[in-house]
């Protein structure tokens, strides 16, 4: 009997063990970021605001100063961006090998999420060898971050492949599940093969806490309607403007002098995250960044740090020296505290940019300190500016990122030239477009039932002189036609210089032609395959994100194909009788790839058979795209920024409340209060005892 007895107890004690080794106390935190920055990105023009200091993400001080500034800022891990380990051209990989290094020396962690849809990854048998390379290599270094020892891997957009390629995926990398890997999105189901769930964004709200605490009752739900352990990995962000980037759905998120970063970081926290994850460190084209910036210095790094600490309930390392404190001019402190200043003046939280007008795209006159108070000239009409006394004359500071004391009505508004960064205009271009690879059609009108003409040879640069109604092609120089013009599609070539500035050219129909002459494209169009949505998808009417939104397609649908752009990233379907475009990353191609037309080229490999003809075998395959090289580097020939592969990374939308769904009362064996539980049978075991002696 008592080793009956014994057996429970140890038995029970295992179990009581089990919940306190599925969490900590006290969650980590991450951020998100990105190493493929350049030059270029800056001079984009699509962040809404710029670094403190214009970098590179290849320089190691860079990276360096990146660690530092997270570690500071009470942040453990950052979770980095990653297209596999391809090095040509492939910022990602050889900047997160410094990013560990960097960071084991200062006591900070990193991960990885896998671009599931990055441009190195044809299929799924690539990402299968990436990840198996990952885990060979960069888990295995010291400052890779675990989660209860663990190695725990971010993905995006794992919708790119079902549940069931993702289970063939892991059995072969990790077969074990030695790793924590975590899926993002709004498809739970993706839980059979993951082992947690984040969402990347939560600015699409209009509750973020709300949407918070539901996403992780649903996690928790599903972990306990299945019997599986899931991580739940709550999202805080400052705020939210990808408004400069080329999207038809593009919005922003007031950060509100940082109390919106405030508001979902308490809302994270309320629901009962086994992670904390920040979006973003250093996420310029959609607005995310706490890096120190040129409108806002250190705040976020500030806020960050004043987060944290409440978290852990202890300070964290040292802060970090502004930003650019030596490489910018600033007004220096003085020595001696300076007296106070009658009213109206203006105090810094942080490192401030003093400006040269009233907006952020205004000269940097210097710096403020922490702390320098300065008196107030003025305002702009808007009120968000102060015009203060600065070193070097009257500058601007934001409002929004100083502290005001005084009478603001009593202030006088300073009239400002329209245009306050006053630069001199560059001598006009004339438009042209240089030709891709391999050549492109052009035609004697602009569309596809137009007459062919002939081909443009490839790295040709061609002058624009027009375009058509629609914006989808160009009227070109083409001496070898009639009236040496011709029409090439806007899709397939890069055009530079003034698209407003060119006339609209409106041609003769070809059905109105002096001679008619059968159209030289098949009047039915040819069918090859078909496109299923892995997920609700935009139906744009060009091959781009910048496209008109025509519509969507939600999980499940499909839709028969008729071309495919030259690029191979986007699809073209019928769509609500007319003829539109998705994006291939975000949908399964079924049928013959080879037969399908080459949208302004044609079909690639002609071969004979019938004008319509349906899928000869409707086997699903996975899409292989021949992409190009995106990834951003010094010497890419492409040029890409992050601001070209964010436009593809696309903007979440609010994700459905699943029917499914669970309430967060569901039933867990977590619940049973173990410890009371304990206490009942070891006070038994000690009752049989007494009662056991007391009988001899």
């Amino acid at each position: 009997m008592r080793l009956i007895l014994l057996s429970l107890l140890l038995m029970l004690a295992s179990m009581v063990s089990a919940p306190v080794a599925a969490a900590q106390s006290t969650p980590p935190v991450l951020a998100f970021y990105y190493a493929w920055f350049d030059q270029n990105t800056w001079a984009s023009g699509q962040s809404v605001d710029q670094p403190a200091v214009p970098y590179n993400s290849a320089d190691p001080a860079t990276i360096e100063r990146h660690v530092a500034e997270a570690a500071g800022a009470g942040i453990d891990a950052l979770v980095q961006s990653w297209y596999g380990p391809q090095v040509e051209n492939n910022q990602t990989e050889t900047n997160f090998r410094l990013l560990l290094d960097k960071a084991q020396s200062r006591g900070l962690q990193a991960a990885v999420s896998v671009e599931v849809s990055g441009p190195f990854f044809a299929d799924a048998g690539a990402v299968t060898a990436a990840l198996s390379t990952l885990l060979s290599t960069h888990v295995q270094h010291p400052a890779y971050f675990r989660y209860l020892g663990q190695p725990v891997i971010f993905f995006w957009r794992q919708q790119r492949f079902s549940v069931a390629e993702w289970q063939a995926i892991r059995d072969q990398v990790d077969p074990g599940r030695s790793t924590l890997w975590i899926a993002e999105g709004t498809d739970l189901s993706y839980q059979a093969v993951f082992d947690g769930h984040h969402l990347y964004s939560i600015a699409w709200a209009d509750s973020p806490a709300g949407q918070l605490a539901t996403w992780g009752d649903r996690v928790r739900a599903y972990a306990a309607d299945n019997g599986v352990a899931r991580l739940w990995i709550a999202t805080a962000m400052p705020g939210y403007d990808d408004t400069n980037l080329p999207r038809a759905n593009a919005f922003a998120v007031p950060r509100r002098n940082g109390d919106f970063f405030r508001e979902t970081w308490q809302g994270a926290i309320a629901s009962r995250p086994d992670m904390v994850i920040i979006t973003s460190f250093n996420e310029w084209p959609e607005g995310t960044q706490i890096e120190p910036s040129a409108s806002y210095g250190n705040l976020y790094l500030d806020i960050a740090r004043e987060l944290t600490t409440g978290l852990k309930g202890a300070a964290p390392a040292a802060a970090i020296p502004p930003l650019g404190a030596q490489e910018l001019p600033a007004a220096q402190a003085d020595e001696t505290p300076a007296p106070a200043l009658e009213p109206p003046y203006i105090q810094t939280s942080g490192i401030t940019n003093a400006r040269s007008a009233p907006a952020t795209s205004a000269d940097i006159a210097g710096r403020l300190p922490e702390g320098k108070q300065a008196r107030v000239l003025g305002k702009n009409a808007a009120g968000d500016w102060w015009q203060i006394d600065f070193d070097s004359g009257p500058a601007w500071v934001a409002a929004e990122v100083v502290e005001f004391v005084g009478d603001a009505a009593a202030v006088p508004v300073v009239e400002v030239e329209a245009a306050p960064v006053a630069t001199a205009s560059p001598t006009p271009q004339p438009a042209s477009i240089s030709v891709p690879a391999g050549g492109v059609n052009v035609r004697s009108g602009p569309g596809l039932n137009f007459e062919l003409l002939g081909r443009l040879n490839e790295n040709s640069v061609v002058t624009v002189i027009g375009k058509d109604e629609t914006g989808e092609w160009w009227q070109v120089d083409y001496p070898a036609a009639k009236d040496g013009t011709a029409w090439v599609a806007v899709a397939v070539v890069k055009f530079s210089g003034n698209a407003a500035g060119l006339p609209v050219v409106r041609p003769v129909a070809p059905n109105a032609t002096p001679t008619p002459s059968p159209s030289p494209t098949p009047t039915v169009p040819v069918i090859a395959g078909s496109v299923e949505a892995l997920d609700a998808i935009n139906v744009r009417a060009q091959p781009n994100t910048d496209g008109e939104l025509m519509g969507g397609m939600y999980l499940g649908e499909t839709a028969d194909v008729l071309a495919i752009s030259e690029d191979g990233n986007w699809w073209q379907i019928e769509f609500g009788g007319d003829l539109g475009w998705v994006a291939a990353e975000f949908v399964r191609f079924t049928g013959d790839k080879n037969g399908v037309p080459i949208f302004g080229l044609g079909t690639p490999t002609p071969t004979p058979g019938p004008t319509h003809t349906p899928a000869p075998t409707p086997t699903p395959a996975p899409v292989v795209l021949e992409q190009p090289t995106l990834a951003p580097s010094p010497t890419s020939e492409y040029q890409a920024t992050s601001a070209a592969l964010l436009a593809a990374h696309g903007t979440p939308e609010p994700p459905p409340t699943p029917s499914s769904a669970r309430p967060a009362a569901s039933f867990s064996w977590s619940d049973i209060p173990w410890g009371l539980l304990a206490m009942v049978i070891i006070a038994g075991f000690v009752g049989y005892q007494f009662w056991y002696r007391r009988r001899r």
